[in-house]
């Protein structure tokens, strides 16, 4: 018990050491919130989904979860193609707002899924649809479909 308390303790001290050394810049942490906000704002809501909502809005991460009340017509080729088209929106309105997602490092995630699903005892369920991430190392977006 005491080597996992200590373990944990290494841990903490080393995430703190790492904020400490690579703190939030509150100006491009207020871009990005600015940008999710705006994307999902601007987001039209077609014939499927439910909603766009951010996950996560820091300098240099992006998350957001786009929903679905049924699986769209087109099933993943569809879930895909939607997704890729949030993280363009995205990225494009960091680039208009003079941020640099591949010098900068910024990540975002698009991730999909199904909600309203019930289980055999009624408790809610939801469905994962996916996935798409812009990788700035490489400047492209990559779909992972569920597993």
């Amino acid at each position: 018990m005491k080597t996992i308390l200590a373990l944990i303790a290494a841990a903490a001290i080393m995430f703190v050491l790492y904020d400490l050394q690579h703190p939030e810049d509150p100006a491009k942490a207020l871009v990005s919130r600015q940008v999710a906000a705006d994307v999902t704002s601007r987001l039209d809501s077609g014939p499927y989904r439910r909603s766009l909502r951010i996950d996560r809005a820091i300098s240099g991460n992006l998350a957001f979860t786009l929903e679905y009340l049924d699986l769209p017509r087109g099933g993943l080729m569809t879930v895909e193609i939607d997704t890729k088209d949030v993280a363009r929106a995205v990225l494009a309105q960091l680039v208009k707002a003079g941020r640099s997602p591949t010098q900068e490092g910024i990540t975002v995630f698009i991730s999909a899924q199904q909600t309203g699903l019930k289980g055999e005892t009624g408790m809610p369920l939801v469905r994962s649809l996916g996935q798409t991430y812009y990788d700035p190392n490489s400047d492209a977006l990559t779909f992972k479909p569920p597993s």
